[in-house]
């Protein structure tokens, strides 16, 4: 019954978590399509692009310091019922990306609008992926085999990874894409060994990928954006 009220708790709790984020970023979407796109402003709920690019960053280099340090010196005990500190990263990270790649979708980024919505499916099944620690198991007890679910992944990874590629011009952004879907690849072909850090490493590019080219800017920066909890 306790172990219920555990997991039952936890569930509920991340379903009220995602539904709020969910509102919230609709809400705001709907009055963001109000205002106009322009280059020469920087700033968007009183954040800049170049602001908020240099904290993603260095998010990410924080986060893989600790993870690395994590996964060098804590060894996973047997029977360990406190979770794996190094999934947590790769969970975290897909996460928000799924948060971001749902904004995006919702507020009717053109084109490529639906390539977030696939975006956002992959995050999410990600991060329970790495949550759950399910790499380290295999699915021959399941319907279908466990190379089957590897091949499918790296398959809409690659799809996905092609018509962002093709569609964005630059060195940095197509490097970007190229190694996120490359080291997406090298987590479910090779060894399950190193498959939390690929994925991290892979959606820690993508993250910063989409910061640097989909980070909205707008003319009336001062403007407040309502929510349905300010309504």
């Amino acid at each position: 019954i306790f172990i219920l009220l555990e997991e039952g708790s936890e569930i509920f709790a991340t379903i009220c978590f995602l539904v709020s984020t969910m509102i919230y970023y609709t809400y705001a979407a709907g009055q963001l399509t109000s205002l106009k796109i322009t280059s020469s402003t920087n700033y968007i709920f009183h954040l800049s692009k170049t602001k908020l690019l240099r904290i993603t960053i260095s998010f990410v280099i924080l986060s893989g310091i600790i993870m690395a340090t994590i996964s060098r010196y804590i060894q996973r005990e047997a029977n360990n019922e406190i979770g794996i500190p190094k999934n947590w990263f790769p969970a975290m990270i897909t996460l928000i990306v799924f948060i971001m790649s749902l904004y995006f979708f919702y507020n009717k980024i053109k084109p490529r609008r639906f390539l977030f919505l696939y975006i956002a499916l992959l995050s999410i099944l990600l991060s329970a992926y790495c949550g759950i620690d399910l790499y380290q198991h295999h699915f021959n007890e399941l319907v279908i085999g466990e190379k089957i679910f590897d091949w499918i992944v790296m398959g809409v990874v690659i799809v996905l990874g092609t018509n962002f590629f093709l569609y964005h011009f630059g060195i940095a952004n197509k490097l970007m894409i190229f190694f996120w879907a490359l080291f997406m690849c090298f987590a479910f072909y090779f060894n399950k060994a190193y498959t939390a850090e690929f994925i991290f490493a892979a959606f820690s590019l993508f993250l910063i990928f989409i910061v640097s080219n989909y980070y909205p800017q707008y003319k009336n920066s001062n403007k407040e954006i309502n929510t349905p909890f300010q309504q």
